[in-house]
């Protein structure tokens, strides 16, 4: 997929990332054709990252990503960051110790795209 079909505000990151060796993937769900894609999963193939447009300001917001919970549901959103490797820590700063113990991170990127699919997750697709 070609990175004009996700939203002009993420490309500025994206082509940092794809530029550092980052694989960036939009996700399809279905036969639905979709204009302009709002956000994006990343990883280095272990690591996992998302991003997205914020709905207010139309700037990147980035998050991390980990298996889902209860305590922390999949990840937290970062609000301070405008460096994408922030999204592969474990937890935020200001995350509580109970927070930071019930995360448990994804093996690689392989085992997050299996646990999305067995989720009703859809196609990921990588953006070039």
């Amino acid at each position: 997929m070609k990175i004009d079909k996700i939203h002009e505000a993420l490309h500025e990151d994206l082509r940092q990332m794809q530029n550092d060796g980052i694989d960036v993937y939009a996700v399809k769900y279905g036969d639905h054709e979709v204009s302009t894609y709002t956000y994006a999963y990343f990883t280095d193939g272990k690591n996992i990252g998302y991003i997205q447009v914020s709905d207010y300001f139309k700037l990147p917001e980035y998050a991390t990503v980990h298996q889902p919970n209860r305590q922390t549901g999949d990840g937290f959103k970062l609000d301070d960051t405008k460096n994408y490797r922030d999204a592969f820590v474990v937890a935020p700063g200001w995350a509580s110790h109970e927070d930071r113990m019930s995360v448990k991170k994804y093996d690689d990127f392989a085992s997050f795209v299996i646990s999305k699919a067995n989720r009703g997750g859809g196609r990921f697709i990588l953006i070039d």
